[in-house]
């Protein structure tokens, strides 16, 4: 679990300072057959979890607030695979795997389109 809680304020003008960041927690677990096990396979599941960004200046073109949204995310994958006389990790990731339409507010694209949807990533991992 980690989380981010940015606070800025103009102090000759008054109000919020401009591109600071929505509050934003994200949590994740992991799971494999023996725990602390380095080698075999894994599971996980996560989500990151943003709030509505309203602490926004006035009076700007990029002072749109942005809707809060949650984004699931889930990952599997095997440790300590041969492949190539190495030992490689190979893993499948998918990210805002529910699809969810957002924009973030740190998005210069956010007044004219959504963020990423789906993402769907295959990784294989060679050590030098």
């Amino acid at each position: 679990m980690n989380g981010t809680l940015v606070r800025g304020s103009d102090r000759t003008a008054g109000g919020p300072l401009y591109d600071m960041p929505a509050d934003r927690l994200t949590l994740s677990a992991q799971w494999s057959p023996r725990a602390g096990d380095a080698h075999g396979w894994y599971v996980g599941a996560g989500s990151v979890l943003v709030r509505r960004q309203d602490g926004v200046p006035s009076g700007a073109v990029y002072a749109l607030p942005t809707a809060g949204y949650a984004l699931a995310q889930f990952d599997a994958g095997v440790r300590d695979v041969p492949f190539l006389a190495r030992t490689a990790t190979m893993s499948l990731s998918v990210n805002n795997a529910l699809n969810a339409r957002y924009r973030d507010y740190l998005s210069r694209y956010r007044l004219f389109v959504n963020d990423p949807g789906r993402d769907v990533v295959l990784r294989l991992t060679l050590p030098l």
